[in-house]
């Protein structure tokens, strides 16, 4: 008697609830994975999850609840699946694993103890010819640049998938790089994708003086999503100097980065010297100065782009182990600086020498927090940096989370814990990242970046 008055007096209370506040301020705070299984519970449930607006919502409270923990981060990785029995050509997968820290220690001496959950969201089957895919992400979708002209845009946490149709085509030659960079209109809210290659690129001499001038022939394109779009990429103005594909670009609010050269100055024309921004609302390029005191990016590529909360950071290394980080506000942050032509100030936010020796190849800055603490991937490790108390706290331990990823893919049978040789070799046409001995091609993380699981729908 008394468990079904308590049950009747629950369902009699639930019900008391008003089914927008419910939606608005229940619903819209529950993870995606619910939020999918609670929309086949009624009608008016699976409209509202379907809702654009909910969905936005939802991505606001998700951004806001992430910023008050430890960020999750979303690794892109990429292996061959062989056939046992070679009975069926490899397929080369690409899958999306969420990283996500436990609670942190009170001491350094249990570090070792920090739990970390990696749980993969989606994998796909999609043939790639890049031995190094370039990712970006944006309100919860990514999109992957796969080869040149094969684009795909993806929703790990709904497992929608969209492939791209080609775009103009780009020759076979050293510049068969190709960039693909996703950002979000803040003014309109509609997704655009945007890409850039190269279809023709030389060094001519004039056979009277011996002068040498640069021939290229660049191509910029976009691809806007939704109702908005034409369905097809769209031809931008050209760019107005030639970009390094090299160094991946970055977004902030409503613009795209490169690197670029502006052809400045005649004895070096190779090296970037300058940042190019597109608008996405105007299609309008500008060149915007690199920081103070810097005049071209390292030629070791160890320099990167990247937007840290709303703000365009770059990467510049000082020394084996020592970097820069600059940060740029965005054009929308800095209407009223009229000396920067719509651009803010570059500013020094760290100077950090990491120590330890050995020269630091490969360093990636993940997320900046609202109390100034940078986090950053570093020789298989990520941290947290706090500069104000000179403090370096170990957040995850990447190679950990490479040998789990190595079970979770199915392949823990054929390799120790131990360090493995590889290389990138060319089979069948196609980069594979070969261990050297027996067993299938190693998996490789291609990408890492902070993520934000949402609702946003690409089509």
């Amino acid at each position: 008697m008394t468990g079904g008055n308590v049950c009747g007096t629950t369902a009699a209370a639930a019900m008391a609830i008003p089914n927008d506040l419910l939606v608005s301020e229940v619903l819209s705070r529950l993870p995606v994975k619910s939020l999918l299984r609670f929309s086949s519970v009624c009608r008016s449930w699976c409209a509202a999850v379907a809702d654009p607006a909910f969905a936005r919502r939802h991505l606001t409270l998700s951004r806001r609840a992430a910023a008050a923990t430890p960020p999750s981060v979303l690794a892109v990785v990429t292996c061959t699946d062989a056939d046992p029995d070679n009975a069926a050509p490899p397929e080369d997968l690409i899958s999306f694993h969420r990283i996500r820290p436990g609670r942190q220690p009170s001491s350094a001496a249990a570090a070792a103890d920090v739990v970390v959950d990696v749980e993969q969201m989606q994998e796909l089957a999609l043939e790639c010819s890049n031995p190094l895919l370039r990712s970006s992400h944006c309100d919860g979708l990514v999109a992957v640049a796969a080869d040149v002209g094969r684009i795909f845009v993806c929703n790990p946490a709904t497992r929608e998938f969209v492939v791209l149709p080609p775009g103009s085509p780009g020759p076979y030659d050293y510049r068969r790089e190709e960039a693909a960079v996703l950002s979000v209109d803040p003014r309109t809210g509609v997704h655009v994708v945007t890409r850039c290659l190269y279809q023709h690129y030389g060094c001519h001499t004039d056979e009277h003086t011996g002068e040498q001038s640069l021939e290229y022939d660049i191509v910029h394109e976009v691809f806007v999503h939704g109702p908005s779009g034409s369905g097809g990429w769209e031809a931008t103005t050209a760019p107005p100097c030639p970009v390094e594909l090299v160094v991946p670009p970055a977004h902030a609010r409503g613009a795209f980065y490169w690197a670029a050269n502006d052809q400045s100055d005649p004895a070096q024309r190779e090296h970037p010297n300058a940042l190019l921004r597109f608008a996405i609302h105007d299609g309008v390029f500008d060149v915007v100065p690199l920081p103070p005191g810097v005049a071209f990016m390292a030629p070791d590529d160890r320099d990167a782009l990247t937007e840290l909360g709303g703000e365009i950071c770059y990467m510049r290394p000082t020394g084996a182990t020592a970097f820069d980080f600059w940060m740029l506000p965005a054009a929308a942050d800095a209407e009223h600086d009229e000396e920067e032509e719509g651009h803010g100030r570059w500013s020094l936010r760290w100077c950090v020498d990491f120590g330890g020796g050995d020269p630091i190849d490969d360093l990636t800055p993940l997320y900046m927090a609202p109390d100034g603490t940078l986090t950053v991937d570093m020789a298989r490790m990520i941290y947290r940096l706090d500069k104000l108390n000179n403090f370096l706290e170990k957040v995850v331990d990447m190679a950990a989370v490479y040998w789990h990823l190595v079970e979770q893919l199915g392949l823990g049978n054929y390799y120790d814990y131990s360090e493995k040789d590889y290389r990138l070799e060319i089979q069948n046409g196609r980069w594979r990242r070969v261990q050297d001995g027996d067993g299938p091609a190693l998996p490789s993380i291609q990408s890492l970046f902070t993520y934000v699981e949402s609702l946003i729908q690409i089509n």
